[in-house]
């Protein structure tokens, strides 16, 4: 854990705009040969493209954070529990969903987390939460208006996902055995006791980008403040090559800091 106060860069780039076609192109030229054999075995081409373009940005993004090294020149490799890593460089973390790929990169060594859901999913999502969520997250849930549940709905879930990444543990933590309350400032966080964690350890950020909800979570001791970009081209590792996009629905991010709820 960090105790100095670290930056989050926050990389997005679109896997269905006009500029994908020229992305993706990008991306492959940066992957390497073993990358280039997952990308063959792939038989689902929705999957097939959000990896390519997950690799590139993520290996961009690891040369904005330390360029000494070229984005086709990082040699990723599996950390404790399964999660990719590079030893001694920057730390990371990856989501991707229809429509979007989200990285997250640190120049320090932290715990990192982050999900990315499309909200305008055809799913029974009064169904997921009583399956999924803690009894309270539900019941302050079901009070919200119509026109809130939504976006609660995927905040909810992605603050939980980008928290079972930051920790490795993934679902066999079990999405139920911690909750978030998002009507308290700093944000509401805890656990069951049987979770072995310090829940006020944890930083978090969750937001709107258009039709996605994003949250990254990290264990840094002071605030992180966050960098976040949409990705226009992948040519080159500067971060003048980055474009920085405020969307309509773009904010701050909800809450960067957790409170213990009991």
């Amino acid at each position: 854990m960090s105790s100095d106060a670290p930056t989050l860069c926050v990389r997005l780039a679109r896997t269905d705009d006009a500029g994908a076609e020229a992305r993706l192109a990008e991306a492959s030229a940066l992957l390497s040969p073993e990358e280039r054999q997952r990308v063959a075995a792939y038989r689902h081409v929705p999957s097939r493209r959000a990896f390519i373009l997950a690799r590139g940005v993520l290996r961009t993004l690891l040369s904005e954070l330390d360029p000494r090294v070229l984005p086709q020149a990082w040699r990723l490799q599996l950390g404790p529990r399964g999660k990719p890593m590079v030893a001694n460089g920057p730390s990371f973390n990856v989501s991707h969903t229809e429509g979007l790929v989200v990285v997250v990169g640190a120049r320090v060594p932290l715990a990192l987390g982050v999900d990315a859901e499309a909200t305008d999913r055809t799913s029974d999502l009064d169904k997921l939460a009583q399956r999924y969520f803690a009894p309270r997250e539900v019941a302050a849930w079901g009070t919200r208006d119509a026109s809130e549940r939504r976006d609660r709905f995927f905040d909810l879930w992605t603050l939980k996902e980008s928290y079972m990444k930051a920790t490795g543990e993934g679902f066999a933590l079990g999405l139920s055995s911690f909750w978030f309350d998002l009507d308290r400032q700093p944000l509401g966080f805890d656990a069951d006791a049987e979770v072995d964690d310090a829940p006020e350890r944890w930083r978090f950020g969750a937001w709107g980008w258009g039709r996605h909800r994003i949250a990254v979570c990290c264990d840094a001791v002071t605030l992180p403040s966050l960098d976040v970009r949409q990705c226009d081209r992948l040519a080159g590792a500067a971060a003048a090559d980055w474009a920085l996009r405020h969307e309509r629905g773009m904010g701050p991010p909800l809450n960067a800091a957790a409170t213990r709820t009991r």
